[in-house]
């Protein structure tokens, strides 16, 4: 259960970090907050391919595994629609 947490805990600094910088970013450079999407994109992929790769690992035994499969999905569904977004307002 301890490389879960750590796992979940490394994924979820990193797309936080990269959530920080969308919102700092400077409101009309959409192209800077493209690329943050979708890098965040990549971090969450990542982190649901850990997840998946954990969640197998420990057989289905850890009720924990669910929400860290969740929480990938979940910024991952955020990241997409944040580049679709940006992608609208860049044309």
């Amino acid at each position: 259960m301890d490389h879960l947490i750590q796992i979940c805990n490394a994924f979820l600094v990193t797309n936080g970090l990269f959530f920080a910088a969308l919102g700092a970013a400077e409101t009309a450079n959409h192209k800077l907050k493209v690329g943050l999407s979708v890098a965040g994109s990549i971090v969450s992929a990542l982190w649901l391919i850990s997840a998946f790769h954990m969640y197998a690992e420990l057989e289905h035994t850890v009720h924990g595994t669910v929400l860290a499969i969740a929480l990938p999905l979940f910024f991952a569904v955020g990241w997409i629609a944040s580049i679709g977004i940006h992608l609208k307002n860049q044309s």
